[in-house]
């Protein structure tokens, strides 16, 4: 949390999106200790992040930056089944455990998953267009799992 001072000499305290999604999570929860995990697309500039919180204090352990980001994944993911962003993508995440892993081998072109902390996940930046374009999904997406998820569309 930082302190600013603005016009007039008011003091507003700012703090950063995680920290936020953080602390809203473990000041409310009955533990006293606990390892708390933020995962959304981006906020400020960071899509993932781990803290640890203890009595009053939470301190951040890990941090992942933009463009790297599960959440992006998940709303590029919509956006490609039809679904609208920032909003299509709950439904999603909520069907995502009745699935099986039939396409694993064509989504793991699009996204790594460590297991190493440290590193997280990682974008394969050429089958997405968030940074630089009008929409999630980059053409090269669309080639490579256009044959099997072109009979998975989702209405909304």
């Amino acid at each position: 949390m930082q302190k600013i001072t603005g016009r007039n000499n008011i003091e507003v305290l700012y703090s950063s999106h995680h920290l936020s999604h953080a602390a809203s999570s473990f000041y409310t929860s009955p533990f006293k200790t606990s390892l708390v995990l933020v995962m959304d697309a981006v906020g400020e500039w960071e899509s993932s992040s781990a803290w640890y919180g203890e009595g009053s204090k939470l301190t951040k352990l890990w941090s992942q930056n933009f463009p790297h980001s599960i959440g992006l994944f998940y709303s590029t993911m919509t956006q490609y089944l039809g679904l609208k962003v920032n909003s299509g993508e709950y439904k999603l995440m909520g069907l995502a455990p009745y699935g099986k892993p039939k396409y694993l081998h064509q989504l793991s072109k699009l996204i790594e998953l460590h297991l190493n902390p440290l590193i997280g996940i990682k974008l394969n930046l050429e089958f997405f267009d968030f940074i630089s374009g009008n929409k999630m999904v980059s053409n090269k997406i669309s080639k490579e799992l256009c044959p099997i998820i072109s009979n998975l569309k989702i209405k909304n």
